[in-house]
């Protein structure tokens, strides 16, 4: 079977990603709830806080571009659908992952209005997403035993640190959608 249910009770065709409006509610919630790095961090870390902080730290460091923004906050959606498969788990299954998962992200990005890969936000997102990725491998990580996490110089920059409350995925998910309003608007 490829169709799975949401938090909203809509069904999802993983085969068929255009057949059912994606609800930022269902995206929110599934992201809230989904641990990022397969749940190695030394604490509960979401997606949906991953991408809540991302999109904060750009307006910080970009000033205030709305575009970017969204695109910071929506990068990860897909994963709604997909799970947070990590990068090593990609890089082990190759172009057969990449052939299954592409469809998905452009549907949810096209439906949630979220920019285009390619695009100049779409640039700027990849980079950040590895700056954060540097941070919370810094912040939210034990110390490695000689794990090559492959950062450049470039990716090396030291964001504030994070506010290591635990809140729980409601929270999240809250945050999520006022963002998500608040950059569409």
């Amino acid at each position: 079977m490829t169709i799975m249910q949401t938090k909203t009770g809509r069904r999802f065709d993983l085969t068929n990603p255009a057949s059912t409006p994606i609800d930022v509610l269902d995206v929110a919630w599934s992201l809230s709830m989904l641990a990022r790095f397969n749940g190695h961090a030394t604490r509960f870390y979401s997606v949906a806080e991953h991408s809540c902080r991302m999109a904060r730290f750009a307006d910080q460091f970009f000033g205030g571009d709305r575009e970017l923004q969204l695109a910071c906050l929506l990068h990860d959606a897909h994963e709604a659908f997909l799970g947070d498969v990590s990068s090593p788990v990609k890089n082990a299954i190759g172009d057969v992952w990449a052939k299954f998962e592409s469809p998905i992200v452009l549907i949810v990005r096209e439906q949630l209005g979220a920019p285009e890969p390619g695009s100049p936000a779409w640039d700027a997102v990849k980079r950040l997403d590895r700056i954060m990725l540097w941070n919370e491998r810094e912040q939210l990580m034990a110390e490695s035993d000689g794990v090559d996490w492959d950062f450049s110089g470039e990716d090396r920059v030291q964001l504030p640190r994070f506010a290591l409350t635990e809140y729980k995925p409601a929270f999240w998910t809250d945050r999520f959608l006022e963002l998500y309003e608040e950059l569409r608007s």
